[in-house]
């Protein structure tokens, strides 16, 4: 496929092999997207969408294929959890499908917020850089979601039991197994 991340993911690996890949390649994909982050911040990355972020962020790195979002390692429909191949990594992908989050904010939980995130066709793609397991939060580099700005990329939390609707899905991209 000439569109990035829009072929059919990789044959299915044990979960071993998934970890092992996590550990090798993982660390330098969040680097990577650390990179980006910080030169977003003067430059439009790419053409300002997620698909192109991500692109950015992994077309230096050995063995990590753009040609589809991988294995899929964890995937979350509203507050069902519908897949769980492994634990969730830094350098593992979020892809956001017409995702609405709704909870609380802050240690007293006073601040209300809700979040969406996403299209059916045009999923908003980031990379993890932290999984929180005690608080079930993930922490990732993503293209901005806020209309009318310049497209920089922010470093948003999800929190995975504030998800009312729409789908979560999170992949490991490495797809080269050696």
């Amino acid at each position: 496929p000439s569109e990035p991340f829009s072929g059919s993911p990789p044959a299915p690996v044990s979960a071993e092999a998934l970890v092992d890949l996590a550990h090798r390649l993982g660390p330098t994909i969040v680097s990577s997207a650390q990179h980006i982050h910080e030169k977003s911040k003067r430059l439009v990355i790419g053409d300002g969408s997620s698909v192109s972020f991500l692109f950015m962020v992994l077309s230096p790195i050995n063995g990590a294929s753009t040609s589809s979002l991988g294995h899929l390692v964890y995937a979350q429909t509203g507050n069902a959890v519908q897949k769980r191949l492994g634990d969730i990594m830094p350098g593992d992908i979020i892809a956001l499908y017409e995702a609405r989050f709704k909870g609380h904010k802050g240690g007293l939980g006073l601040n209300a917020y809700s979040l969406s995130c996403g299209t059916k066709e045009e999923p908003m793609l980031g990379v993890i850089s932290e999984f929180e397991v005690k608080k079930n939060k993930i922490k990732a580099f993503s293209v901005n979601q806020h209309p009318n700005t310049y497209p920089t990329i922010d470093t948003p939390s999800y929190k995975l039991d504030d998800l009312k609707g729409g789908t979560l899905k999170v992949s490991n991209i490495c797809s080269i197994v050696r």
